[in-house]
């Protein structure tokens, strides 16, 4: 497979150095690793693909691994618990219907 690059004439220093990745490496992973590191972070829910971080003291880029292990947690919970009527979930469930209650009507229309 090929790849052509196309700009028009003047480009910026962040697509210039997505450019340079491209041309450096065939490893998605990778690719979408810089990327990340490039764009921010985004939302956790939403539209927007990137801009602030709404996790204000995490970088997934840097914090791969403690992020997993609470991905692994989450995931944990959600499967014991799912609508989290446990006593030490209620917190959880608290701040999730506080921060996204807008968003957790179309959720719950599915």
């Amino acid at each position: 497979s090929y790849c052509i690059l196309v700009t028009p004439g003047k480009v910026t220093e962040v697509a210039e150095e997505r450019m340079k990745i491209l041309t450096q490496t065939n490893d998605g992973f990778l690719v979408a690793e810089k990327d990340l590191q490039l764009r921010g972070m985004g939302q956790m829910l939403g539209a927007r693909q990137h801009g602030v971080n709404e996790l204000r003291f995490t970088d997934f880029s840097r914090d791969g691994q403690l992020v997993e292990k609470v991905r692994k947690r989450v995931f944990q919970i959600i499967d014991d618990d799912p609508h989290l009527r446990h006593p030490s979930h209620q917190l959880i469930r608290e701040k999730i219907i506080q921060k996204y209650q807008d968003k957790l009507v179309y959720i719950q229309s599915l």
